[in-house]
């Protein structure tokens, strides 16, 4: 139940957010968050995490992206690096304030690089000089 009521909540906020800070460095950090710190919630069970981790993203494409299976496929290998790193790791607060500053890093490192490779995003050097 509180997984439902967290996701639920964590939508709202991200809509308040995005709302008030369009196009911030916050925006689709508050599910990203709420993915990674609901995992100790799923350890009896691990498959349902993974369909927790492709719903959420699927989700977030829908609603706000716009890039469908983008977010579902990095959600889900965000959720497997989590579920690993909680496995070699203890869980308490310093641990899982590190991996989700990791974690959010590779989420926005991956999904660059993604929209570099596919024309997205057009990389230009020539600002740099």
């Amino acid at each position: 139940m509180i997984i439902f009521i967290v996701s639920v909540f964590s939508f709202i906020l991200e809509y308040v957010i995005n709302g008030f800070f369009h196009g911030s460095i916050f925006s689709g950090l508050i599910i990203f968050s709420s993915l990674i710190l609901l995992e100790p919630y799923f350890r009896k069970d691990k498959d349902s995490y993974f369909i927790y981790c492709f719903i959420i993203g699927f989700l977030f494409d829908l609603v706000y992206t716009g890039t469908y299976f983008l977010n579902s496929g990095l959600f889900l290998v965000i959720g497997l690096c989590v579920r690993y790193i909680n496995r070699i790791t203890p869980n308490n607060l310093i641990v899982s304030i590190l991996e989700l500053v990791v974690m959010i890093s590779l989420y926005r490192f991956i999904s660059f690089m993604f929209m570099v490779v596919n024309g997205f995003v057009v990389m230009n050097f020539n600002i740099l000089f």
